[in-house]
């Protein structure tokens, strides 16, 4: 019976839960050095936005105007979040970057598996959300795990893309939240969100013509 328990799966995860939880929370109760790192501030030098960087995330390619890439140290080579900008006409809709982008590239990845979507307030801005799966180069070997957020302020779009290995999802799962919760849109000159504007509903944003004249 306990050799039995011992090689169960269930068994497994709950000891790696326990290991990955609770004891890293007592060693860092006990000493600050054990602790994990705090977030580091990091602002775009175009001033576009400025979102924070937790644990071992650092910038790895930045092209003005147009987007900025960052990767945890250590992690897999594929393991990335892309903040891109782009502008769009007046009226855009997250939800309609997200149906335009599944429609145009999302949907075409090979073996790609729509796993949920959401909308969300994101810096003040509504935003729409995508999860997903895909085989990467067609491999079913090498499934990797997506995820892009669509946000809109005024005339200018962000699309915040994730991507790993997806059996490593869940280890991301809490930096990338704090990335998201963090991610402020020109920082330094805000533009105001708009309130009480009415909603489309979604069948009409779905179907909107608006949707074909998006430059992405």
């Amino acid at each position: 019976m306990l050799k039995a328990l011992l090689k169960s799966p269930w068994y497994v995860l709950f000891t790696f839960l326990i290991l990955s939880f609770v004891v890293p929370a007592q060693l860092s109760a006990q000493n600050p050095l054990f602790g994990p790192k705090k977030p580091r501030l990091f602002k775009s030098p175009d001033g576009l936005f400025s979102i924070q960087l937790p644990g071992k995330w650092q910038v790895s390619d930045f092209r003005p105007g147009q987007s900025a890439t960052f990767k945890p140290v250590g992690a897999r080579a594929e393991t990335q979040l892309m903040i891109q900008k782009i502008n769009v006409p007046p009226g855009a809709h997250p939800r309609l970057l997200r149906l335009k982008a599944i429609e145009n590239r999302l949907g075409r990845l090979p073996g790609f598996k729509e796993l949920a979507k959401a909308d969300a307030m994101i810096g003040g801005y509504p935003a729409a959300a995508i999860t997903a799966s895909y085989h990467y180069q067609g491999n079913i070997q090498y499934p990797r795990a997506l995820e892009e957020v669509f946000i809109v302020a005024g005339q200018e779009a962000f699309i915040l893309h994730f991507e790993c290995f997806e059996p490593d999802g869940s280890s991301f799962a809490a930096a990338i939240g704090t990335m998201y919760q963090s991610f402020q849109i020109r920082p330094d000159n805000p533009i105001a969100p708009k309130t009480g504007i009415p909603q489309k509903s979604v069948k009409e944003e779905d179907t909107g013509s608006f949707v074909d004249k998006v430059p992405y």
